[in-house]
């Protein structure tokens, strides 16, 4: 997974960012839901399995969880913020 992505609100997408598209990593995902859970976005999606993805709006640090059939993944990354 790559460490950094773009969340793309505008056009409901999350795009990964740096070295991990260049080893055949996919590069956008479509997000189907977004929501606010004390304040802080929570995105949700479907590629392969359910995925939802919590968002600190102070330091873009997020947490992604993804679960499958007895299984389950939890992912660190980082958000970067809206270009200036």
């Amino acid at each position: 997974m790559p460490r950094f992505f773009k969340v793309d609100f505008k056009n409901n997408k999350i795009i990964a960012l740096g070295a991990a598209i260049e080893v055949g990593v996919r590069k956008e995902t479509p997000i189907k839901s977004v929501g606010r859970g004390d304040g802080t976005p929570v995105l949700q999606g479907i590629e392969l399995r359910e995925w939802t993805t919590v968002i600190s709006e102070d330091s873009g640090y997020m947490v992604l969880t993804r679960d499958g059939n007895d299984e389950a993944f939890v992912l660190f990354g980082d958000c970067i913020g809206p270009e200036k």
